[in-house]
């Protein structure tokens, strides 16, 4: 089945987070055995959940959540049911859902070798820079840093503390 027929939306309805939590459940504590009092930790009802549904069953095949907490937004709990994985599910649900993550791509570079990597406009070229830059609490970024250390083979991870001055999602607006 094509990803493209995968309905990615905030979640509506209590179905929707049973889901959530269903699929949540199954990958973390099951696959990865986080304990299920650590996963479901009573912050849920007061979080903003985004869901990827199976075309034909609407059944939850991928969720996210965000908290927000006054000036700070965290994008957590992001899973996918296995059948599902490596079909881009996870970064439309991050497109819909991430208050504070920005890919860039550079024109040109140079690392540890000192050899310039650049293009022209016309081209991309797959040895170019990329940034990544991911906004949330320090111990979520300090949980990624491992996986992040297996995914790059080459280049330079940085961990940068910012203050977030002002954050909109647009569905307040969008429900007025």
């Amino acid at each position: 089945m094509d990803a493209a027929e995968i309905s990615v939306r905030w979640a509506s309805a209590a179905e929707d987070l049973r889901g959530a939590l269903t699929l949540r459940e199954e990958v973390f504590c099951r696959e990865q055995g986080v304990s299920r009092a650590e996963e479901i930790d009573g912050r849920d009802e007061h979080a903003r959940h985004v869901v990827a549904l199976e075309p034909s069953e609407q059944r939850v095949i991928g969720t996210l959540r965000l908290l927000v907490d006054g000036e700070t937004a965290k994008i957590g709990r992001v899973a996918v049911e296995r059948a599902w994985r490596g079909r881009g599910i996870a970064s439309r649900m991050l497109e819909l859902g991430l208050a504070g993550a920005t890919v860039l791509r550079g024109t040109e570079g140079f690392g540890a070798r000192s050899v310039v990597h650049s293009t022209s406009l016309l081209e991309m070229s797959t040895d170019l820079p990329i940034v990544i830059e991911i906004v949330d609490t320090e111990e979520q970024v300090k949980r990624l840093l491992p996986h992040l250390d297996e995914m790059v083979q080459e280049g330079m991870i940085t961990m940068e503390y910012v203050v977030v001055i002002l954050y909109r999602d647009g569905a307040a607006a969008a429900d007025a």
